[in-house]
């Protein structure tokens, strides 16, 4: 026989008769407009306004606002690995878009200062790149 929760033989819930099947609890559900990470098709079937998310507010080293030392400083550590990897996606798949995102991840493995290096000497970020490559390039061809 099926076996259910603790209190629950069968899987069926204390209180209902033999056979009877509970309403999966969702369906008990209403949201109100003040309700967070509703929906947005449930919203419109309800007859409200279907919002957006909001985004969050500006942070520090926004697009088009260039990153340094005292910007990454009030930045959480998530928040730097984000910035400082948007600009050097951006920059990557500029020569390399078939490699961008994984030449991205391995730089971003380096020191938060290192990589803010990058940004700032397009000679230094060439450079990486080229290893970046060769690596990728050993990897993928087999050993004879």
């Amino acid at each position: 026989p099926p076996r259910g929760p603790p209190g629950m033989p069968g899987g069926v819930p204390r209180g209902l008769p033999p056979g009877a099947q509970a309403k999966p609890p969702a369906a008990s559900l209403a949201y109100t407009k003040q309700a967070r990470n509703k929906d947005q098709s449930l919203a419109a079937a309800a007859g409200g306004v279907a919002v957006p998310a909001a985004q969050p507010a500006n942070l520090p080293g926004a697009a088009g606002e260039s990153l340094t030392p005292e910007v990454l400083a009030h930045m959480e550590p998530e928040q730097q690995k984000n910035a400082l990897g948007e600009r050097l996606f951006a920059r990557i798949q500029e020569t390399h878009p078939e490699y961008a995102a994984k030449i991205t991840g391995m730089l971003l493995e380096m020191d938060v200062t290192e990589t803010l290096n990058l940004l700032e000497s397009p000679e230094v970020l060439r450079m990486k790149i080229d290893e970046a490559l060769e690596v990728l390039k050993a990897h993928a061809d087999p050993a004879p």
